[in-house]
């Protein structure tokens, strides 16, 4: 479920990087005030580092260096609790 999500979320950032250059060609040409309203939050809202955010967690949430959980034992020695962590930054260079 989450690559699929993860999938479909870099999909989306495509549409909406795609949006944002239309924004950027033609905001100029625009006269509605709807319409320059939009382009221009686009412009505002979209801008490249709200991609290479994206894009990070995006990469993060593959999980190329694994994972690191933990847990605690419950009834019958079953987990419970269940926590992600983050890396440590030296595996994550590894």
């Amino acid at each position: 479920m989450l690559r699929y999500a993860s999938e479909l979320v870099s999909d989306l950032l495509g549409s909406l990087k795609q949006l944002r250059r239309i924004a950027d060609t033609h905001a100029h040409r625009l006269t509605s005030e709807g319409w320059t309203t939009f382009f221009a939050m686009l412009q505002r809202e979209l801008d490249d580092e709200f991609f290479a955010q994206a894009r990070c967690h995006l990469d993060q949430l593959r999980f190329r260096h694994g994972v690191l959980l933990s847990a605690r034992l419950g009834e019958g020695n079953r987990g419970r609790d269940y926590v992600l962590r983050g890396l440590p930054r030296a595996w994550e260079r590894g």
